[in-house]
């Protein structure tokens, strides 16, 4: 059987057998590819995980280098859950001030927070609360 293919006509014995070849090439061409595919994603996840811890050193590196926040998270890992009011009242420092503190310190995940009606609780983070020393 031949089949016209723009001006030339295809013999589609030979055709059948050309693509049955060419897909069988592309078969094993694709396993190749999706072996070495595998590869790079493994190593871009090994790569996305020490960006992450990268990142996290960052962050906690920024929100300890204030004396103030230090002293915050000294505070809180002594009384445990402390408010604003009284990190404000300890502190010396305005509700302003507190407020920015805090707020660098929970992008940190240095310190969590819970609501209990009017007032919210901060707390050491327990990941975190492991590493800081004595």
């Amino acid at each position: 059987m031949d089949l016209l293919l723009g001006d030339r006509v295809h013999d589609t014995g030979a055709t059948v057998k050309g693509i049955t070849r060419l897909k069988r090439r592309m078969d094993t061409l694709t396993k190749g590819h999706r072996q070495m595919r595998m590869k790079q994603l493994r190593a871009s996840r090994a790569e996305i995980r020490r960006h992450h811890r990268v990142e996290k050193l960052w962050k906690w590196g920024l929100a300890l280098s204030d004396r103030t926040r230090v002293l915050m998270l000294s505070l809180i890992k002594e009384y445990g859950w402390l408010t604003a009011t009284e990190l404000e009242a300890a502190l010396g420092i305005s509700q302003q001030a507190v407020s920015q503190h805090v707020r660098v310190l929970r992008r940190a995940r240095l310190i969590n927070s819970r609501k209990k009606g009017r007032w919210r609780y901060y707390t050491i983070d327990h990941q975190v609360a492991r590493i800081l020393p004595e």
